[in-house]
């Protein structure tokens, strides 16, 4: 975990299992998500839920299609109160 205004870095919760290929969104200041990735090569539909006060990961719903060497975002709804929508795209 990188902090740019003390200038460090420092290493952060590790993953419940080994995942590479996947990709990470900061939904707001308390909850993180790991989309996807890949477990010995292959795709997964999985995802991960980072409580980030509590640097606890938890097991988030599964997306439509497994994906990997996708991108997220978070995309707010300003004609609906704030809501915010996570979303995968591209991938294998």
């Amino acid at each position: 975990m990188v902090t740019p205004t003390k200038g460090t870095t420092e290493f952060g919760p590790e993953l419940p299992s080994a995942l590479t290929d996947y990709a990470f969104v900061k939904v707001n200041s308390t909850l993180a998500v790991v989309l996807g990735g890949s477990r010995p090569g292959n795709a997964i539909s999985g995802t991960l839920v980072l409580d980030i006060p509590a640097l606890q990961w938890s097991v988030g719903p599964t997306m439509m299609s497994a994906r990997k060497f996708l991108a997220g975002g978070v995309i707010t709804d300003s004609n609906d109160s704030g809501q915010k929508y996570l979303f995968a795209a591209g991938g294998l």
